[in-house]
Formats: structure tokens, sequence, C-alpha cells
């Protein structure tokens, strides 16, 4: 095979293109000799582009007799110095020209480079010869920036004329500078001294509104051309600005003198509102602290200390009639809650006891509330009126919490107030309707009422005499109606309880039996209208219990049924939940799940579930709920995971189409099986698109191989 490619090679030389091709497979040696080869110009140029730096692209870039080689050189060590893979320091050390050295960082792409490059150097001489014979623009405009020295400018204005424009107008520019900055000298000594007149006159004038003023600006305007004023000058301008200072200290000792007059009146009647604020502040602390010794004597010290403050201010302002109703409210309020405290407790224990006198209070009751309640709840009220002396924000909590508690045992009040109203009511109504059953001869209804008026007499904590008088007579005329339907009743309930005992053999199937027993059961209740007779009722209800043995039985099984059915549910839901946390949803790509078990798994919890049946419908709601959203969870993730493959697809598709406008078969064929090999893994998409999507990928993999 050697021979016939070299035999091939002989017969068909490779083009240029082809040899250029080539490049990026060859060794740093065989481009180095191709580079310094007698090639042709434009491999030897596609060569230097892959030349790393060394000895032959230094050799190039310097001594090259191929100009354009030369330059395609230094590109490529630009190109090296860009990319960070050669320094620039590098480059300076290894003996290159530093003309070339120039020329090549003015290639590179990092404008950095180049004022790094020129700023190794200070001599001026060398700036000097860099921007007349400099290479680029660029360059020459940087040495001209390094050339301070105004005689070295001259020479070198001289120089460019009519040669270099650009840098010529550099240095007329910085030339006309120089003379800009001399005449400035000149005119900067006439204004310093007519500053320093200025500063002498007005530093004779008598202090008005606009002195300090004037004398700042004219001591801004003198720190500026200070610096360029001579001994003299500077002598009289301190001692002109020091007098002016002298001027102004003296008025602003005078203004100080009147502020203090002013703030000590100022002070004293701040000093009445902090004496209110710390009063305040006491009072508040008073309904929050236990009402220990050290406690009340550390009040009483802070409300002696507030008196002498209030005392000692005013003899400076005398206070407002509001602020003397105020200090004096609040220092009885406080003498009050300091009894309290002493007879009570703190707020918060004092405000429980109307809790603990609620506590058992199960029954309503016809009666007000009890003198305890009374006498709890006026002290409180009392104690808490001092609360409107306090601003909102200090308010404390246990006030709040004091205040709900009575705004409950109000509530509490009322509430069981109006439950005594409304449950004698309620007993009115029931014995009107107990009387008219009795008119209507329904005395199982009468005997029913009597029973509910009996719980709800129960909930009352005293019987009123008037509701007593009218249950006893309500209570003859039941008595009289149920001896008399005694006779009437007794023979048609001993045909129900024959009619029972022969259920009690049926063969019949439990819901057809159980709906017969439930017949005779309503039957004998429309009968028994009030009292009945003990012993016919035992029997009849023993017969029921015996004939319904069977239904019960079906119908325990039936729930067993249910009850299991609805624990295989609840176990697929929670096998599905397991089995959908233990995923790692955190891969974007989800390589690690099998979405092929994934969409499977789907239809077969759906069979399953339907399997699991019958079931409690009330008791499988929620059940139902959470493999509903289980399910609707899975299929997005499904559907979304479909749709990342049909994308992937529709790549794999664009690609194979893209293949068939290769010219060369040979590398196409091979890619089609990569792609082939990709398609495998790629996954399923939605049933809807997977079928047309397989069939246009090999509709173009068909027709790649056709070509072949």
């Amino acid at each position: 095979m050697a021979i016939m490619s070299r035999l091939r090679s002989k017969i068909n030389p490779r083009t240029i293109e082809e040899q250029v091709a080539e490049l990026g497979q060859l060794s740093m040696d065989a481009l180095n000799v191709i580079a310094t080869s007698e090639e042709s110009d434009i491999l030897r140029a596609a060569a230097i582009t892959h030349l790393d730096y060394g000895t032959s692209l230094s050799d190039l870039a310097l001594t090259c007799a191929v100009p354009s080689l030369q330059q395609q050189a230094r590109q490529r060590i630009a190109e090296l110095i860009d990319k960070d893979i050669i320094s620039l320091k590098q480059l300076t050390t290894d003996g290159m020209d530093i003309m070339a050295q120039f020329s090549v960082v003015g290639f590179c792409q990092r404008t950095e480079f180049l004022p790094q490059l020129l700023n190794l150097s200070i001599d001026t001489d060398f700036f000097y010869k860099i921007a007349i014979e400099g290479v680029s623009a660029r360059l020459r405009e940087l040495a001209v920036a390094k050339i301070d020295g105004h005689d070295k400018l001259k020479q070198l204005l001289k120089d460019t004329k009519g040669k270099d424009k650009l840098v010529y107008n550099i240095v007329k520019e910085k030339c006309d500078a120089f003379r800009e900055k001399e005449k400035q000298a000149e005119n900067a000594q006439a204004e310093i001294e007519i500053l320093c007149e200025r500063l002498e006159v007005h530093s004779k004038r008598a202090f008005d509104k606009q002195y300090t003023g004037r004398v700042n600006r004219l001591t801004d305007q003198w720190q500026l051309l200070e610096s360029q004023s001579n001994k003299g000058t500077k002598l009289r301008a301190q001692q002109a600005i020091l007098d002016c200072q002298k001027t102004i200290d003296a008025d602003t000792q005078q203004r100080a003198n009147q502020a203090d007059q002013e703030a000590s009146v100022d002070s004293a009647a701040k000093s009445v509102q902090d004496v209110i604020s710390k009063l305040s502040l006491c009072l508040t602390q008073l309904y929050e602290i236990d009402g220990t010794d050290e406690q009340r004597n550390a009040i009483e010290l802070a409300c002696a200390d507030c008196e002498q403050q209030h005392s000692d201010a005013l003899k400076w302002v005398p206070a407002s009639s509001d602020n003397e109703n105020t200090f004096t409210q609040l220092k009885e309020s406080i003498a009050f809650q300091l009894q309290q405290l002493a007879k009570h407790g703190s707020l918060t224990s004092h405000a429980a006891l109307l809790i603990n006198s609620q506590t058992g209070e199960d029954k309503v009751s016809s009666e007000d509330k009890s003198p305890q309640d009374n006498r709890l709840y006026g002290e409180l009220k009392a104690r808490l009126q001092s609360v409107k002396l306090l601003p909102a924000t200090l308010i404390p909590q246990a006030v709040k919490d004091a205040k709900i508690l009575m705004s409950d045992k109000e509530k509490y009040w009322a509430k069981q107030k109006q439950a005594v109203t409304n449950q004698l009511r309620h007993i009115d109504a029931l014995i009107g309707k107990a009387n008219s059953a009795l008119k209507a001869g329904e005395s199982r209804q009468a005997a029913g009422i009597r029973r509910a008026l009996d719980k709800n007499l129960l909930e009352l904590a005293k019987r009123p005499a008037s509701v007593a008088t009218q249950l006893e007579q309500l209570d003859g005329a039941l008595e009289k109606l149920l001896d008399w339907e005694n006779y009437a009743v007794g023979p048609k309930q001993q045909q129900l309880i024959d009619d029972m005992r022969v259920l009690t053999e049926s063969q019949e199937n439990p819901e057809a039996l159980a709906t017969k027993i439930q017949r005779l059961q309503d039957e004998w209740k429309a009968l028994s209208k009030g009292t009945q007779n003990q012993e016919q009722w035992e029997s009849f209800h023993k017969l029921a219990e015996q004939a319904y043995q069977p239904c019960k039985e079906y119908f325990a099984a039936q729930s067993e049924i249910r009850r299991t059915n609805l624990d295989k549910r609840r176990n697929l839901v929670t096998q599905l939940n397991e089995y959908f946390d233990a995923l790692n949803w955190e891969d974007e790509v989800s390589e690690s799940i099998d979405w092929s078990f994934f969409e499977k798994l789907i239809g077969t919890a759906i069979r399953e579930w339907q399997n699991y049946a019958p079931i409690d419908r009330k008791a499988n709601k929620s059940v139902q709920k959470n493999f509903d959203r289980m399910l609707d969870t899975m299929r997005r993730k499904l559907s979304q995971q479909q749709q990342k493959n049909s994308q992937a697809k529709q790549a794999l598709i664009k690609q194979v189409t893209e293949l068939l406008d290769q010219q060369d078969i040979r590398n196409p064929i091979d890619k089609v099986k990569g792609l082939q090999a990709q398609w495998k893994k790629s996954g399923r998409a939605s049933h809807r698109e997977d079928q047309k999507l397989w069939q246009a990928f090999r509709v173009g993999c068909d027709a790649v191989f056709e070509k072949r």
C-alpha cells in the first residue's frame, strides 16, 4: 500500500492548496524546513503561520530577503505575543534589533504592548530617533509624547516640517503650550499683586453679611496663586488673611454668646418635654414589671429626679398649661399604679384572675355575673384608665393583653346571657311542638321531643319555675296517650315478629335480605310511636340481628376488599413517589434515567390502579388526588425529555441532509454511521413524532448511501 501511495503521488502531484491543508498535521521541524526552504512563497507563508517562537521564526522576522515573508514572520510573533505564548520581555531579551521589535509589536492586536516597549527606555535621543524613523504613525506619536524638553522640541519641529505632518502638528502643539505657559506666568504675577492688594483692603473693613464669603473667595484665589508668588508678596497676603480671620473670630464669639443664652431657654423647654417623656416611660414600666420592692424604689427615684428637673426648667421658661396638666396627671397616675402593684401585683397576674374566674362555667345561667367578676373587672378598668396618657408607641403588650382579656370577658358575659335567652326560647318552642304532637295523636313524636327537652334542660344551671310547670302538664298528657295506644298496637307488632322469624331461615342473597329486614324495621318504628312493649321489642330486635347476620358477614367482607384495594392504591402512590424522588433530576441531560422504563411504568401504574377496585369513594378522594398529581408530574417530565429527544433527532436529520452536499462520499459514509449510532442512543420522542422522524432520518441515510 505504501508503494502504491508513493506511485500515485508521483503520477498526481499535490496542489499548493492540498499542501497548505496538510500543514496542520506536520511536526514543528517539518514546518521549519518548509518555512526556510525554496518552496513557493504561498506555502512558506502558510507554514510560518504555524511556527512556534524560535530561531527559525526570529531569523525570518529579521533577515528574510522576501519582504512579504518577513512581514508574515513578524505578524506570527505578534500573534504569539497577543496569545501570551511569549512575553514582551522575552522578545526584548533575545537580542532582536530594537526597530524590528517595534515593527513586530506594531502588528499586535493588543494596543498596550507598544507603550510598554517604548517605556523600557528613558533616552530622549532615542525617542527623537523613533519620532523621525518610526514605522507606524502610532509609534511616532507615542515617541513624541515622551519628549518634554523645549529645545529638543524646537529642533524636532524644524526636522519634521514638511516631512511628517502628524509629528509636526504634535510638536507644534507642545511648543505652543510652552509659550502659553510662559505667558501665563507673566500674567499670574500681575494677578497676584492685584489679589494681595484686595486682601489688604478687605482686612481693614468692618464685618458685615458678605465679609466671610468675600474672605473665603479671596483666600481660595490666593491658594491657587500662592505657589507662584515671591516671598514679600506672600508675607503681605498671609498677614491680610490673618487680620480678616481675627475680624471673623470676633463676630463668631459674639454670636456664640447670644446662641448660648438662647440654647439655655430652648434646653429648658426641651427639659420639660423630657420630663413628660420620662414619666410616660415610668408609667409604661409600671404596667410591665412584677412589682418587686427594688423595681418600685427605682421608679420612685426616677420620678423624684423628674420633679427636680421640672422645677429647674421652670426657672428659665414658664410651662404651658397643657404641659402642667400632663405632668400632674402622670404623677398622680404613677402614684396610683404603685399602690395597685403593692396591692394586686403585676398587671398580667391581676388580669389572669379573670381567666380563672371563668374556668368551670360549663352550664349557661340566667343569673348576672358574680360579685367576684364585677370586682375584678372594675379594678382592672380603673388600673387601665391611665393608659390614655401614653402615646401609642409606649403602650406595653401587657396592657394590650389585659384589654383583650377584658374584652373576651365582656363577650363571654354577653354570649352567656344570649345563650340563656336562646336556650329558653328553644325549650319553649319544643314544649309547643310536643303539645301539638299530642293533640295530633303522635305519641312517638311527642316522646322524642320530651327526651330532647331533658337534654336541653341539662345545659341550664337553673330551671325557671314557668318551664317546670309546663313540663308537668306535658308529662301528664303524654302518659294518657301512651296508655290508650298500647291496646291497639300489640297485635300488629306480633305479626312483624313472626315475619322477622321467617327471614332468619331465608336463603336469599345478602343484599335482598338486608332490604327486607330494613323494611320490617321501618314498619316497627312506624307502629312504635311513643312507648312500646319492651318484651316484644327485645324479641323483634333479637330476631332482626339473627336474620341480619349473613348480611353483616357479606358486607364486612366487601368492606375488607375495599379497604385492601385502598391500601394497594396507597402503596402504589408511595412506590411511584419513592421511585421519582430517587431519580437524579438535577442532571439537565438526565442521562442516568431509563426513560423507556419510565414510560412503561406510567402505563403499568394506570392499569394496576384500575385493577384495585372496588374501593370506598370517599376515602379514595385524597389517594386519587395524590395519584393524579404524581402521574401529571411524571408525564410532564416524560414530555420534556421526549421534546429534547425530538430536537436531538431533528438535529441528526439536519446533519444527514447536509452530508448530501459533500462531493467526497467516503467521509460522509463514516459520518452517517456515526449519526446512526447517535440515533439509537437519542431516546424516543412522542408516539406521534417518533415514526415520522425515523422515516425522515432513514430517507437521508439511504440517499447518502445511494451516492456511493
